[in-house]
């Protein structure tokens, strides 16, 4: 197999060069400048995802398996990485846009590449979201602008859709904010609301606000004690802010659980079916738990050591509140072991299979029971 790809002439869509590398020949038409060569290059990566899940399937997969999975899925993010470059250097801000900057997210947070969330997840909310709404703002209340000027313009893509937007800000908000400043110790020194590696929390609620705003989301009606508004993923953004600023270690677990954690709105989910991910795939869950570990041993930890002095054995019952029974439910959704079902639509068919699933409940709880265990041992045996 492998003499057969000797000379073989490389596909002109992978020879195409990133923007801010310059031109291949000179030729302005044949760049990633130009919308066409965008729109083939962008079927170009697709078939790559598709090749990429055939060859790396992730129901059942060993943990080496799925590292060499997320290793090449961060290959094909070098591709959407080009292709970001040029839909930014074209200005190009439509759908299409929105949809290589929404599938460079997912696929980033899927792979845990935090270089390229971090590059593609802020353009998306700070640009791209508003632009259709900011167009049709400017086009309302400008009279004075000719017809030519009014057609040139014009934009015929939709505005993405209100939960769209809404979800897409949450990730946004927790990856910038929140999780940074709460993943790091809270002492005197360095206190989480004057870090240099995050924005202040001061700016949280205002930064908030002013994407609503400027997304024309609905602000929340009430903020204490319970989050009033109609989007449920900025309620749950408001309610994990609330729990991480009081230190509620309860409130966390509770906010961390299947019942609780909002699903993704329909775009997405057809997004991530699309781009060949899991269909167990859930990007906030996801996110949350590459910063999980941190938020149990710098906030978590602190307050249960303090209020307990040390917690007396057993510990099991510190497994749902250290975020354990959470972790153990993520690991399993990512080797393909749990199939996500939101409890209003699980209907069994027999009694066999709700004793299957009270079988795999109590399996995850001893799981996560034995992770507590072990981790406040360590504590105990370091002090």
């Amino acid at each position: 197999m492998a003499r057969k790809e000797v000379g073989k002439k490389p596909d002109a869509m992978d020879m195409l060069l990133s923007p801010s590398r310059g031109l291949l020949g000179g030729d302005e038409d044949e760049s990633l400048r130009n919308h066409e060569v965008q729109e083939r290059f962008r079927k170009h990566v697709d078939e790559k995802l598709q090749r990429w899940s055939s060859a790396h399937p992730s129901t059942g997969a060993q943990a080496e398996a799925r590292r060499r999975r997320l290793e090449e899925l961060s290959i094909i993010l070098l591709d959407f990485r080009k292709l970001r470059e040029g839909v930014t250097s074209s200005r190009r801000t439509d759908a299409f846009a929105c949809e290589a900057y929404e599938a460079s997210v997912l696929l980033s947070i899927h792979a845990s590449n935090d270089a390229q969330l971090s590059s593609s997840l802020p353009p998306l909310v700070s640009s791209l979201h508003p632009a259709p709404l900011t167009r049709c703002s400017t086009s309302a209340t400008d009279t004075h602008s000719d017809v030519s000027d009014a057609f040139a313009r014009l934009d015929i893509s939709p505005a993405p859709d209100a939960p769209t937007c809404a979800f897409f800000l949450t990730l946004h908000l927790l990856h910038s904010h929140l999780l940074p400043a709460f993943s790091t110790p809270n002492t005197p020194q360095t206190p989480a609301s004057s870090s240099s590696a995050h924005p202040p929390l001061s700016s949280f609620l205002p930064t908030l606000f002013g994407h609503l705003r400027t997304l024309h989301l609905p602000l929340p009606t009430a903020l204490t004690p319970i989050p009033q508004l109609s989007d449920s993923h900025i309620r749950f953004l408001l309610s994990f802010y609330y729990a991480l600023l009081r230190n509620s270690y309860t409130s966390l677990a509770r906010l961390l659980s299947p019942s609780h954690l909002p699903a993704p709105p329909p775009a997405v989910t057809a997004l991530i079916t699309s781009l060949h991910l899991p269909p167990t795939f859930h990007p906030l869950a996801t996110l949350l738990l590459t910063h999980s570990a941190a938020i149990r041993t710098n906030r978590i930890w602190p307050v249960v050591h303090k209020a307990y002095r040390f917690p007396p054995d057993p510990t099991a019952w510190l497994s749902k509140g250290l975020l354990f029974e959470f972790e153990v439910e993520q690991d399993q959704r990512a080797a393909g072991s749990l199939e996500r079902k939101e409890r209003k639509e699980r209907v069994s068919e027999s009694w066999e299979d709700e004793d299957e699933e009270q079988d795999g409940q109590e399996a995850r709880r001893a799981e996560a029971a034995r992770r507590a265990e072990a981790w406040v041992a360590e504590r105990k045996a370091a002090r």
